[in-house]
């Protein structure tokens, strides 16, 4: 039950987020200018997700859409963009600047490392 309802809040607190299901391509502009993260989310991995919510919550306060576009796919077994970016753990966060993929981080980490990781990468 309490994941349930952390999964609700981190729903109605990202929404903001573009939050696609990932059975299309086309459902992540490859050709978006500026920087896209791209968090790789799954049902059944949710206890080790919650660091990165946090930081993608930090991340959105910090900068407008306009630099960064924050995209959760929900993963599932027959998903498209989990093959097309090879995604073979989870949680797996992906860094993209103008289509091109920069970074990925894939696993359970502390919070300040999953910030400084994408902070890095943005900030070059």
């Amino acid at each position: 039950m309490k994941q349930v309802f952390t999964l609700l809040v981190l729903t109605f607190v990202l929404g903001a987020c573009q939050t696609v299901d990932g059975n299309s391509i086309d459902d992540i502009n490859q050709n978006d200018k500026g920087y896209q993260v791209i968090f790789f989310s799954n049902e059944d991995y949710l206890e080790y997700e919650g660091n990165y919510y946090d930081v993608l919550l930090d991340l959105k306060k910090q900068y407008p859409k306009e630099t960064v576009n924050i995209i959760i796919v929900q993963s599932s077994s027959n998903n498209k963009l989990v093959e097309h970016f090879n995604v073979e753990e989870y949680p797996t966060l992906i860094i993209q600047k103008d289509g091109e993929i920069i970074s990925t981080l894939a696993g359970v980490y502390d919070k300040e490392i999953i910030y400084e990781s994408i902070l890095n990468v943005i900030n070059e």
